[in-house]
Parts: C-alpha cells; sequence; structure tokens
C-alpha cells in the first residue's frame, strides 16, 4: 500500500525506542478494534433487551459493524493518499470514540445501529493503514518482528473476546465496552498523530471510483438487509426479501 506512495524530501527516521513504542500503540488499536467484534457476541442480547427490540435486530448491530469494516479496506487507501498516515489514523481512531460514545449513551436503536457502522467504518479504515504505517518504519531486517507482534494483537481478540466481553456484561454491564473504547481509542489516535507527525510520504489527490462504490454499499446493503431480515418476515414469502434480492443482484450487476 505505502509503496506506491512517492516520497517527496527524505523521512526522519524513528529510532529503536520509537518504532517500539509506535508498534505497541498501533497493536493496541489494533487489538481494540478487532476486540469490539468478539466480546460484543455475548453483549448481543442484553443490548437488545435494553434498546428493547427482538434480539434478530440486534443482531443486525453486529453484521452490519463487519459490514462497514469490509467497506472500509477498498476505500483505505484512498484516505491513506489522500490526507496521509497521521491525519487517517487520527481521524479514524477519533471516530471510533465518538461512535463509542454514542453507543454508550443512546437508548434508541436506529442511533445504536448507526454508531455500530461508523465504528466498524473507522475501525476498518485503522487496519491497512497502521499495517503499512508499521512496516514503513521497521529495516527490512526486522519486519517479521512487526508482523509477528501483528500478528498476536490480531489473534489475541478474537480468542479471549467472547469470556472477557462476557464478563464485562455480567460485571459491569455491556455498555462498559464502549465506554473503555473512548480514553484508549483516544490515546492511540493521540499518541500516533505524535509520533507519526513529519514522518508521513507525500499527500497525492487520487481519484476514487465514486460510482463504483456507490453500487457496492448498494449491493451489499440490500443482500445483508435480506438476510437479517429473512428469520423476522418469512424469506422468500415476503416482497420485502424479493425487491432487496433484486436491487442488490442489480446494483452487482452495475458494479
Amino acid at each position: 500500500m505505502t509503496s506506491s506512495l512517492r516520497v517527496a524530501a527524505p523521512i526522519p527516521s524513528l529510532s529503536a525506542s520509537m518504532v517500539i513504542l509506535l508498534n505497541l500503540v498501533i497493536g493496541l488499536g489494533h487489538l481494540l478494534v478487532l476486540f469490539n467484534t468478539g466480546a460484543y457476541l455475548p453483549m448481543i442480547p442484553r443490548v437488545a433487551g435494553s434498546l428493547g427490540v427482538n434480539p434478530a435486530y440486534a443482531d443486525w448491530t453486529q453484521a452490519n459493524f463487519f459490514l462497514a469494516m469490509a467497506l472500509a479496506f477498498p476505500t483505505a487507501t484512498w484516505f491513506l493518499n489522500r490526507w496521509g498516515e497521521m491525519r487517517s489514523l487520527l481521524g479514524a481512531f477519533l471516530a471510533f470514540a465518538l461512535a463509542s460514545a454514542v453507543c454508550a449513551q443512546t437508548s434508541n436503536y436506529h442511533w445504536f445501529l448507526a454508531a455500530r457502522i461508523v465504528q466498524g467504518y473507522a475501525g476498518g479504515l485503522t487496519i491497512p493503514i497502521s499495517l503499512g504505517v508499521i512496516l514503513r518504519h521497521y529495516t527490512p531486517q526486522r519486519r517479521n518482528i512487526g508482523l509477528t507482534l501483528w500478528g498476536i494483537a490480531a489473534i489475541t481478540p478474537f480468542t479471549l473476546g467472547p469470556t472477557i466481553g462476557g464478563w464485562i456484561t455480567d460485571t459491569l454491564g455491556w455498555r462498559w465496552l464502549f465506554y473503555l473504547n473512548m480514553p484508549i481509542a483516544v490515546a492511540v489516535a493521540l499518541i500516533s498523530a505524535i509520533l507519526l507527525v513529519g514522518r508521513e510520504a507525500e499527500h497525492h489527490h487520487p481519484p476514487l471510483d465514486w460510482t463504483g462504490l456507490i453500487f457496492l454499499l448498494i449491493a451489499l446493503a440490500a443482500l445483508e438487509s435480506a438476510l437479517n431480515s429473512g428469520e423476522i418476515i418469512s424469506w422468500w414469502r415476503s416482497n420485502t426479501i424479493i425487491f432487496l434480492t433484486i436491487i442488490g443482484a442489480a446494483a452487482l450487476v452495475f458494479f
């Protein structure tokens, strides 16, 4: 990702201790984003009860989180080239913290769902961008170390997330997942920005295939909504499911 960026001037290198700090901070951010996927699973029944919705609707908050995260990947390069590493990571982690604040406070299902979508998209942006940052600041001989630490940060949340999430739910309440997100995400954003300021590759203004992205968004949103709604409105006996499927298939063709 970062190899396609031209460098206008020599970029000041980070000292060994600063590289380690950058690795730890970005690894913490990576762990935080992925932790919100596994830890949230045991919370879904409690979320449904607190928001006063059918548990099937609460499942949408997880499914759309993943959908938004997936949509972030093809746009991450555009953000990286347009705004640079520091601004992209700063904005993404601050957006993640803000969305977590909404999730922690709101009792409205639609606001909660929208915040989870923002959370997923912002978290998805951080994954490819932060990986590129780490690899760029490691020497070729030590990149295996960075990748190893990155892999540990990626595997751990899926292994321990559901267990810790269940403990948080039973001990503190499910909203504390989002309360804990806020200070960690803000700290990761600020420390990353401090370490990366003045050490970025040259910014570009690359075009983005907005038409294709919109068709992809419509296709995935329609098909995901059809799958989410199927258990509630009787699958193919519902005109809504048929309509959403046709819209999703047509958007995929145009995409």
